[in-house]
């Protein structure tokens, strides 16, 4: 079905004026939903953050963030929030493991190799992501001002 989009692990920041990300409470793991027509965004396990139609939806982005391509920022009820994908590939990796990592593990991969090219695999599953997210809504009758 057009405009249809699902993807976990997802977060959420809200934005200033201009679409820049403000510092503030950010939502982590969250689901992201496009589907019959409606934008759900729910923070886990289960808490409804919104839904909204797909028409009352404005995609807002501004340049800078379009050309890294990880995330999408969306006008929902007069508020402006980042919908990111840049964590989903590194969320999906830990979530694969079973387990939350230490700080230690943390501070430790910081500076190995392998976080070198999560780094990359994270930016382009995360730039995929946020095309498809932004068709899916196009499609279900968003609004691009891009």
């Amino acid at each position: 079905m057009a405009g249809t989009f699902s993807q976990q692990f997802c977060s959420l920041a809200p934005c200033g004026a201009g679409g820049r990300v403000t510092t503030g409470a950010r939502m982590h793991n969250c689901l992201v939903e496009v589907r019959d027509g409606e934008l759900s965004l729910i923070q886990a396990p289960a808490t409804l953050v919104t839904k909204v139609p797909a028409a009352a939806v404005e995609i807002v982005t501004p340049a800078t963030l379009r050309r890294i391509g990880t995330a999408v920022v969306v006008k929902l009820d007069g508020r402006l929030l980042a919908v990111e994908f840049d964590g989903v590939y590194r969320r999906q990796r830990a979530h694969a493991n079973g387990r939350k990592p230490s700080l230690g593990t943390v501070v430790a991969r910081a500076f190995s190799l392998s976080e070198i090219t999560s780094l990359r695999k994270s930016i382009r599953l995360g730039r995929e992501l946020s095309s498809d997210f932004t068709a899916a809504l196009v499609a279900a009758g968003a609004r691009d001002r891009n």
